[in-house]
């Protein structure tokens, strides 16, 4: 399918600090429509210690930013957040924290001897305790507008745009499962915002499909009360890279056999527009780089246009690179996601590397869905 190329009517910059890094950003909208990213940022690599999770906010629907604020520094790398506006008005970010800077094996080749030996006093403090304490997935809550945060409460499952709300306010949580030694794509449900969870139903075991790895799910709740799951996929062979996904129509209890969409890219952001258009947000990692968004009218049953967001270009790559490194790291982009304004135009946020591949800065734009007319 030929994208789309569309004009955004405005872009603005989130995060944009020379040697610094930001990425996975989320986006959410509050009832007097203030617009809220969170990322991680004050970083310097896709890999290392220092990540930390920001906030940004918009009150003129996206066209300027507060300066970024850290609302948690965990004593590990903090990374893709989520951000979601409860019932209540209470603000919730889910979370995960890494150690893959202590044992990621490619990092000194790849960042160089020096960068990776300012690693070495944060890799020494990785006490038995602190990763009983603080290695995991999470979420924090803030009941007063972001003035302040509790602490870290466990999750049970990742993903990087964090959990939806349910049709009663329950909080439904589609992510990556790990459970003695087996990872599996499991719905989780929370009737107290977050304080507690329980199991709603398993998707599919992350392995399951053969040289596929299932990975970075979204979910969301259908007009007609259906829920559907997309994921990324983690394959050797670059062609497999596309989006699968699956449907519960019984609250996530139980779903049904995982399908490719046909929409290759990573990772899937979701979101039902009040014209009934259904989309998913995701970065294109392969020559044309950039943000690409797939569109469908028929509750996510097919995929009828994708639309370019924004294109990128970015140097030429070395012949001698392996694609799966570019695909991974050189270019690094995507994470896109999605909110409707009241107007309903959509604001998306993204995250991408400059051109010559150094740094990463947070993105977004505001734009239009096109007519209808013809799909």
């Amino acid at each position: 399918m030929q994208p789309i190329a569309i004009a955004p009517l405005y872009f603005s910059r989130i995060y944009d600090v020379p040697g610094k890094f930001g990425a996975w950003p989320s986006i959410a909208k509050t009832a007097d429509d203030e617009l809220l990213v969170v990322f991680s940022g004050d970083r310097k690599h896709h890999i290392d210690p220092f990540g930390k999770t920001l906030l940004a906010r918009s009150r003129d629907h996206g066209r300027s930013w507060s300066e970024p604020r850290i609302i948690n520094n965990s004593p590990l790398d903090d990374r893709d957040p989520g951000v979601l506006v409860l019932s209540d008005g209470s603000w919730l970010v889910s979370l995960f924290t890494s150690q893959l800077y202590a044992t990621w094996k490619d990092s000194v080749d790849y960042y160089g001897d020096q960068e990776v030996e300012a690693w070495q006093p944060y890799i020494n403090r990785l006490t038995p305790q602190l990763r009983r304490e603080y290695l995991g997935y999470f979420t924090l809550i803030s009941k007063d507008q972001g003035q302040s945060w509790s602490g870290l409460r466990r999750a049970p499952v990742t993903a990087p745009h964090g959990p939806i709300l349910g049709p009663d306010g329950e909080l439904l949580f589609l992510g990556n499962h790990r459970h003695a030694g087996k990872v599996s794509i499991a719905c989780y449900v929370s009737s107290d915002q977050g304080s507690s969870w329980q199991e709603r139903g398993i998707l599919a075991d992350a392995h399951a499909l053969e040289g596929l790895y299932l990975c970075e799910p979204h979910l969301v709740l259908l007009a007609d009360g259906r829920l559907l799951g997309q994921m990324r996929v983690n394959a050797a062979e670059v062609e497999k890279r596309q989006l699968m996904q699956s449907v519960s129509r019984d609250g996530g209890r139980s779903w049904s056999p995982v399908e490719a969409t046909g929409i290759w890219g990573l990772p899937p952001h979701l979101l039902q527009h009040s014209s009934g258009v259904l989309l998913s947000s995701y970065g294109h990692r392969c020559d044309p780089f950039g943000q690409r968004v797939a569109l469908s009218c028929d509750g996510g049953r097919s995929w009828s246009k994708i639309l370019t967001l924004a294109s990128i270009p970015y140097q030429q790559q070395s012949e001698a690179e392996d694609v799966g490194e570019i695909y991974y790291q050189v270019p690094d982009l995507g994470y896109p996601a999605t909110v409707e304004l009241a107007d309903g135009s959509l604001f998306s946020v993204w995250y991408q590397s400059r051109p010559d591949g150094r740094d990463a800065m947070i993105l977004g734009c505001c734009w239009n869905l096109p007519e209808a007319e013809g799909w």
